[in-house]
């Protein structure tokens, strides 16, 4: 084994790692959400629990992006210019997965958050409540990033 096989395996283990729980955290929630919303009657409950978890799944995506980047780092450290086009790729693909993630927890929740306190009793608001459509809006921009990012990550783990 020479000097830059270990970096190189802790790298590939570390991304392969990370990916991994991404993209299972991803598919549990939607999963989870799917249960919650037909099986809790009030929408208002279901989205309560629903946050408290996708909370902690958004807590563990940072720590994996962290992962991910010192994975990539050690790569970039120890291939230098010597680093193989797929891993280059993949490595892009990771920038972009990350900040999808960022896109969505410091951009994409807040606005929701905000619309949902403004609706006021998710249970009573009529559908065409402006802040209830405002929210909405929201959470399929949430989706659709939510969706964004977990294509990104099954392609990062293909490429890489």
């Amino acid at each position: 084994m020479s000097a830059t096989d270990l970096p190189l395996e802790l790298s590939r283990i570390a991304i392969g790692l990370g990916l991994a729980v991404w993209i299972g955290g991803t598919l549990l929630a939607i999963v989870v959400a799917t249960r919650l919303f037909a099986q809790i009657p009030s929408r208002a409950l279901a989205g309560a629990i629903f946050a408290d978890i996708l909370a902690i799944l958004d807590k563990a995506k940072f720590i994996v992006a962290g992962g991910l980047l010192i994975g990539v780092l050690l790569e970039v450290q120890t291939a230098g210019s010597a680093l193989p086009g797929r891993r280059i790729v993949r490595a892009t693909i990771l920038f972009l997965l990350i900040a999808s993630h960022v896109y969505a927890v410091m951009v994409v929740q807040p606005k929701m958050r905000y619309f949902r306190e403004k609706i006021g009793d998710l249970d009573q608001a009529g559908a065409d409540d402006p802040w209830r459509k405002k929210f909405q809006g929201a959470h399929k921009k949430s989706e659709r990033v939510t969706g964004v990012g977990l294509v990104l990550a099954v392609l990062a783990l293909v490429v890489g």
